[in-house]
């Protein structure tokens, strides 16, 4: 009997929570994962082509599967790489969610293409506290 007791359990755990890493994106930047929550930010991870990670912090996002009505503010945080740049620094660092420190970051607004999991979205995008204006997609994997 105990056989059947975990597996059901765990069955019924996972149901009830959605793996992140079952949410994943294609942009034209490269791949994008669902990666964490950090208390009220939900953390979505883009692996550029040349390797470079930029970590999305989408405030109110976190564990929001079901109503993500409207746009969703945040900001994306990037480290240099050794032998890589990920753009100018901005004129101050900022302290990410996860506790890091990052001197290239920016602004983002994120807007979901259907209310409920799963579903691609729109953002824009820019440096520092620019108004975000560059504009890019992401369809599910």
């Amino acid at each position: 009997m105990r056989s059947f007791v975990f597996p059901a359990l765990a069955a019924g755990l996972f149901a009830a929570f959605p793996a992140f890493a079952d949410e994943a994106w294609d942009s034209d930047a490269g791949q994008i994962i669902y990666a964490e929550d950090l208390d009220t930010h939900a953390v979505l991870l883009l692996t550029q082509a040349d390797g470079i990670e930029r970590r999305f912090f989408i405030r109110d996002l976190a564990g929001n599967f079901d109503d993500r009505t409207g746009w969703f503010d945040g900001y994306w945080v990037a480290s240099n790489m050794p032998g890589k740049t990920t753009g100018d620094p901005c004129p101050f660092s900022i302290i990410a969610a996860n506790g890091e420190a990052y001197e290239t970051w920016g602004r983002v607004v994120v807007t979901f293409d259907s209310p409920a999991f799963p579903s691609g979205f729109t953002a824009l995008s820019g440096m520092c506290l620019e108004t975000p204006a560059e504009e890019w997609t992401a369809s599910l994997r």
